[in-house]
This record gives structure tokens, C-alpha cells and sequence, in this order.
């Protein structure tokens, strides 16, 4: 959550959240309904960000969050993910250490949508390890509704994350 704080009142000192900001801040212009949503936020009107950013964007709105909330929100989501990556490892300190000093998490302040993408792959990683190649499916084109770069990660064999886990990270048993 302290995290996820940071992220949202740093937004100031990151260029692409202005874009963010700019376009939450026009969704007051749309006067959505929840019955509207699923026709206006797939609408070019709305920025060209990707249709799951979009909704999330919409969704968020509709609770009447102000700009800091609505950057607090993605920010808890990255971070819910990423956090329930890190305590699967035998020493998680050693990997929030790494996650922070690395860069990564100064990342998410800037790249909301790449990291958000990021953090639900990282989250699927759990279904190569367990071998469940639909769920690991699922999750990628779930990413690839933040940030159609995502999408490449389907291409990427379980063979190679296999031999990732067995040689890269230690897990617990």
C-alpha cells in the first residue's frame, strides 16, 4: 500500500502520467453510464490506449476517485501483483531489495500500463512453473489488453521459463 502511494503523488514528476491524467480527466466529459460502458470506452474518442486500460480507467471513475486516487488504484493493483510474485521466493527481502533499487518499481511511477502489463505476466509465471498453459494464456492476453506489447509473451516457450526457474530464481519447495 506505501508503495502504491508513492506511485500515485509522484505523478507530477512523470511525463506519461500527464497523459493518464488528461485522459481520466476527460472521461468526465463522456457522462458514462455503466450501461454505456461497454459501447464509449472502446470508442477512438477516448485516447488510443487499449480497451482493458480503458475499462479499468472507466471503472475507477465511476467511484468518483479524484486524479491521486485513480493513480493509487493501478499503482495497489501493479503491486498486489508483483508482491504476491515476490513472497512465492525462499528469501523475498533479497527480491523487494532488488525490486526497488533495480529500477523497476521507479518504472511504475512513469510506464502505468507497461507495468500493470508486467506485473500480470510476472503473475502467470506461476502457471508455466505449474504447468497450466491455459491459465498462462489467459494472463498474457489479459496483459495484452494494458499494453498490446504484452502479446509477444505468448510466443515465448514454457520450456525457456522452465530452465528460468531452474536456474535463476530459488523457489520454495
Amino acid at each position: 500500500v506505501v508503495l502504491s502511494y508513492v506511485v500515485a503523488y509522484s505523478a507530477h514528476n512523470y511525463i506519461d502520467n500527464e497523459v493518464y491524467i488528461a485522459f481520466y480527466e476527460s472521461l468526465r466529459n463522456e457522462n458514462l453510464s455503466f450501461g454505456e460502458i461497454n459501447l464509449n470506452i472502446f470508442s477512438e474518442r477516448l485516447y488510443m490506449f487499449e480497451p482493458g486500460f480503458r475499462l479499468l480507467s472507466v471503472i475507477i471513475y465511476k467511484f468518483g476517485l479524484g486524479n491521486i486516487g485513480y493513480l493509487f488504484i493501478i499503482a495497489l493493483l501493479t503491486n498486489i501483483l508483483f508482491v504476491n510474485l515476490i513472497y512465492r521466493f525462499k528469501y523475498p527481502i533479497f527480491i523487494i531489495i532488488s525490486f526497488v533499487t533495480s529500477g523497476l518499481y521507479f518504472q511504475e511511477c512513469n510506464l502505468v500500463r507497461q507495468m500493470l502489463a508486467v506485473a500480470i505476466f510476472c503473475y502467470s509465471l506461476r502457471f508455466i512453473k505449474e504447468n497450466k498453459k491455459i491459465n498462462y494464456i489467459l494472463c498474457i492476453v489479459c496483459a495484452s489488453l494494458f499494453h498490446t506489447s504484452a502479446i509477444i509473451l505468448l510466443v515465448l516457450t514454457e520450456r525457456l521459463f522452465h530452465l528460468m526457474f531452474q536456474v535463476i530464481l530459488i523457489h520454495k519447495k
